[in-house]
């Protein structure tokens, strides 16, 4: 790892890059022991692309940073929805030809319902079949093997990392077994696997869509006193499994006490407003600011100003990774982020060339700057003692909406 003004990674200390676009998110932790993971994988920048002309974003992060393949941890997948998963293929591929027995980590239940038939069909059926687009860099036939080989089943209360000497730990907090025997449906992934045609394939995915947020993967970090929660797209139900659930150890019960401090939380699907309940609302009070990425499908645009007022209604400031995709009256509040340093992260868009080249993340290869992009990103770096460097690191877009108002005193009990 580098050091100094002109980088977010920063020696022992616990650092979120948010990585955000119109596609998609991605967050890779790089931890105080000097190694890191990433959760979720888009393909895309923050600009609009498909197929060819969507270059794969994070492998630039971890190349302009200079972390290697060989420290990371393993490749967390949240959940089902495209935004998250498009890019964890082509992402792992690379990153295993450097680590060969690098884990994905996703929730178990993954494996044993055909979902990876679903994985392998859509890419074939959406990137491989279209006439718009030939290949998004890898064969849609390798990806149950990607998806099958030197994994992580994880489900509730799973330790992912551990680091004694920094007391350092990775752990999940969702799903939770009550919320699986809810919603989830085998049957809805097994059914018409064996369609080839596009149409039947995604209807499958789209079938799962109204849980599919619920299901996601949470990841808490503890770093000393300091704790980050990264919720993937957690909704109302996913809150109310994880409130529910008997704690194991007082240890993690302070990452899910409302009165607990949380000291940093990406803000969970977007910061949509459908996420939202008391739970939700006790574990802000503690932050001071949250981060909230894009998601833009036809008329559905995320974040939106009415997630976005929930938030700041509870003295929680907002960290906006490309400030031009918000609605034109969010952008007339927006102020820059505070001690923040604009470092740009450029790639260009080759498409086909980036698996011949074996673009590898932080050791070799290039990245060719015509035409350029940048990502759209912010970081903070936190101490073992709940705070944090005082300093953003961020894309030239990025941007902060401050909270409406003094943070209200915390009610007692549980919301």
């Amino acid at each position: 790892m580098t050091m100094g003004d002109q980088t977010p990674v920063i020696e022992g200390t616990l650092g979120i890059h948010i990585l955000s676009s119109t596609m998609g998110e991605s967050i890779i932790v790089t931890l105080p022991d000097k190694s890191w993971f990433v959760i979720d994988a888009f393909s895309g920048a923050r600009v609009k692309a498909s197929g060819p002309n969507r270059p794969h974003a994070v492998l630039s992060f971890l190349k302009r940073f200079g972390l290697n393949a060989v420290d990371c941890n393993f490749v967390l997948l949240t959940h089902l929805h495209e935004d998250h998963y498009e890019g964890v293929p082509f992402l792992l591929k690379q990153l295993r030809e450097l680590h060969p027995t690098l884990p994905l980590a996703r929730h178990g239940n993954y494996r044993e319902t055909g979902v990876l038939k679903v994985l392998e069909k859509h890419y074939k059926a959406e990137y491989l079949v279209s006439s718009k687009v030939k290949h998004i860099g890898i064969r849609a036939d390798e990806v149950a093997k990607l998806f099958a080989n030197d994994c992580i089943d994880l489900g509730q209360w799973e330790l992912l990392h551990s680091h004694s000497e920094t007391q350092c730990k990775v752990f999940t907090v969702a799903p939770g077994e009550n919320i699986v025997n809810r919603f989830y449906n085998p049957k809805a992934f097994r059914s018409d696997l064996d369609q080839e045609a596009p149409k039947e394939v995604l209807e499958i995915v789209k079938s799962q869509n109204k849980i599919i947020n619920d299901m996601s993967v949470a990841v808490c970090v503890q770093f000393g006193e300091t704790c980050v929660l990264l919720p993937g797209d957690c909704e109302k139900e996913a809150w109310r499994a994880i409130a529910e659930k008997p704690l194991p150890n007082r240890t993690i019960a302070s990452v899910v006490d409302p009165l607990g401090a949380v000291n940093f939380m990406k803000a969970p699907h977007h910061a949509s407003a459908r996420a939202w309940n008391s739970y939700l609302e006790s574990l802000y009070r503690p932050c001071d600011v949250t981060v909230a990425t894009h998601h833009e499908k036809g008329q559905n645009q995320l974040p939106n100003p009415e997630g976005l007022a929930l938030i700041r209604r509870t003295g929680t400031g907002v960290a906006i990774p490309d400030r031009s995709l918000l609605a034109p009256e969010l952008q007339e509040q927006a102020d820059d982020l505070p001690r923040f340093t604009r470092i740009p992260v450029p790639h260009g868009r080759r498409g086909s060339e980036l698996e011949a080249e074996k673009l590898r993340a932080g050791l070799d290869g290039s990245i060719r700057s015509e035409p350029q992009d940048e990502i759209a990103w912010v970081s903070l770096s936190f101490h073992d003692d709940g705070s944090s460097s005082g300093r953003w690191y961020g894309g030239s877009q990025a941007a902060f909406l401050p909270a409406f108002a003094a943070r209200p005193q915390a009610a007692s009990g549980r919301a």
